[in-house]
């Protein structure tokens, strides 16, 4: 028996439609790259009425789901909810350096998407480029780092699963197109777009080209927010950028809020809490990151000794062990009356022979967290370990001076 002719339209037309339906966002994926929005020096938030809900409420955190990858007509339909999806991802880097340096970008990272009310892709972290052949775990997971429900509270998480299926293996490129590379610059990229690919499954597009019109760099900037799914390399180098497009109240509102719920993962806190509840036995205590000043060895442990003498502070926790040779150990334990440090911290927390004795990378954020409780924090000039805790410091004012200036 044949089908009337009206009913065949209508099984035509819907076949058409959620077809057309679910090549739309793509055709928009790819006209976004290339035009530049007609808002693009407009404001994209009020500073008045900007609030942590106005960018998370409406989403959730995607990162306990199972992804697992949709066929037919489900699989259309949700193109259509990827279309109003916005999403960051900032690309691991492969460079020499330390892991804090990583996280730093990832900082400015949270800074464009909270103002471009993007979620954010719960990116793993990579330990010193230079142990990826040692005993040392290299690629340490989001939720091993940080703290996944503090940060949620400001705004949306999802999991890399999730953004490789949204996006469907493609995204754009945010990178700064610097006038001069150094002669590392693109091999280290394509390292990072090659992980991309295979780890993430998601093409990444190549390098632009360089570019001395500085308009033309802010031009690809701004245009680069009109595409759903958005890879970010190196944040830091295009900090300014960001800074430029975010109104100074606004931007203060908005670094405070990420230093405020940027928290390391609940069990480095825990931790961190019993060696700083044995510690405070003795009273107040300062928490200093010990580096080469440069400086005469007894001139730095006087002035140690008298900065806390001022401050009646009698307690010290000396961070970054590596750099304390028995000498500078010796004068430092001379001037302070109760001095604790690594070895001290494992025996008193019982950790020997776990992760945190072995894993410099764990060891290295429950050392941040002991400083980011001190009561004073000293910190060591041009160190991204120590910038990173004084920013989560001066978001709860507290009081952190230079080990340098003393």
């Amino acid at each position: 028996m044949a089908l009337p002719k009206s009913l065949c339209r209508l099984v035509k037309y819907t076949v058409f439609f959620v077809f057309g339906a679910s090549l739309l966002p793509l055709v928009l994926h790819r006209v976004g790259q290339s035009v530049e929005p007609e808002n693009a020096r407009e404001y994209h938030i009020d500073p008045d009425s900007w609030s942590p809900s106005s960018s998370a409420a409406n989403m959730h955190s995607h990162l306990s789901e199972d992804y697992t990858y949709k066929f037919g007509v489900s699989r259309l339909f949700s193109r259509l909810w990827m279309s109003q999806q916005r999403m960051l991802y900032s690309m691991p880097q492969f460079i020499i350096g330390g892991p804090t340096s990583r996280h730093q970008n990832f900082k400015i990272a949270l800074l464009y998407a909270l103002y471009h009310k993007r979620a954010v892709v719960a990116t793993p972290f990579a330990n010193f480029y230079y142990k990826e052949s040692g005993d040392e775990q290299f690629w340490w997971s989001f939720n091993e780092t940080f703290d996944v429900e503090k940060l949620a509270e400001i705004i949306p998480l999802v999991s890399t699963q999730y953004f490789s299926y949204q996006c469907w293996g493609r995204a754009m490129l945010l990178a700064e197109p610097h006038v001069t590379r150094h002669d590392g610059y693109e091999r280290d990229f394509n390292q990072s777009r090659l992980h991309m690919l295979q780890k993430v499954h998601i093409e990444v597009p190549k390098l632009p080209a360089l570019s001395k019109n500085f308009r033309m760099v802010e031009w690809r900037f701004r245009a680069a927010d009109s595409d759903p799914c958005l890879c970010m390399y190196k944040p830091s180098e295009m900090a300014h950028l960001v800074g430029a497009e975010i109104p100074e109240s606004l931007q203060k509102k908005l670094t405070t809020l990420i230093n405020q719920h940027l928290t390391r993962a609940p069990y480095i806190r825990k931790e961190a809490d019993e060696i700083i509840e044995y510690v405070r036995n003795y009273g107040p205590y300062i928490a200093i990151e010990w580096k080469d000043t440069g400086l005469d060895m007894k001139d730095v442990t006087a002035a140690i000794a008298k900065y806390m003498k001022k401050h009646k502070v009698e307690v010290a926790y000396i961070v970054h062990p590596s750099f304390l040779t028995e000498d500078v150990e010796r004068a430092l334990r001379e001037v302070i009356p109760h001095m604790f440090s690594y070895h001290n911290a494992i025996a008193i927390a019982f950790l020997q022979g776990s992760r945190f004795a072995r894993e410099k990378y764990l060891w290295s954020l429950l050392e941040q967290e002991i400083a980011f409780q001190a009561d004073i924090f000293l910190a060591s000039d041009d160190s991204n370990w120590s910038t990173f805790v004084i920013d989560e410091r001066t978001a709860f004012d507290k009081t952190t001076y230079s080990l340098q200036r003393l």
